[in-house]
């Protein structure tokens, strides 16, 4: 599935795919829910426009689905399937256009801002590794120091910084 249209003044659909698609088991795998009446029209083997044939409820939820079993021309099924949910009004979810590289684009970014949080981590730990190899460095310094000026353990204090 590469786009969706839907255009709520029309009950109409326009779905685009990546690739050429064997129509009927694609038409055999579109659902609409709660069933409404609709035609099927494809423009080509990628194109296919589903124009609803009844109006439909304000305030109701549909969702159209592909399911899984559409399969393109050299039979490979989709992944998973597809849903796209409007509303009878026409101003709700799915009142418009979507294009699925937009969503791509959305998980691009959200993957670039959780890389920069473990960037960020991993550099703050590092920063504190860094800190700490330094105070074990002046506490083993100061042990050999204190370690050559005596002999006996009373004589050697242990200071905790913090």
């Amino acid at each position: 599935m590469e786009y969706i249209s839907y255009d709520p003044s029309e009950g109409r659909f326009d779905i685009r795919f990546s690739k050429l698609m064997d129509r009927i088991s694609v038409q055999q795998a579109l659902s609409i829910v709660p069933q409404i009446a609709y035609t099927t029209s494809w423009q080509d083997d990628s194109n296919i426009t589903v124009l609803l044939e009844e109006s439909t409820y304000q305030n109701t939820t549909y969702t159209l689905t592909i399911d899984e079993t559409a399969a393109d021309q050299e039979g490979l099924t989709l992944t998973e399937s597809f849903t796209f949910s409007f509303d009878g009004n026409g101003s709700g979810p799915g009142g418009g256009t979507t294009n699925i590289g937009d969503l791509w684009l959305q998980i691009a970014v959200a993957l670039a801002a959780a890389w920069a949080i473990v960037l960020g981590l991993l550099l703050w730990s590092r920063h504190g590794i860094r800190r700490l190899r330094t105070n074990v460095r002046q506490l083993a310094t100061h042990i050999e120091d204190l370690d050559s000026k005596s002999s006996t353990p009373e004589e050697i204090k242990v200071y905790h910084r913090y």
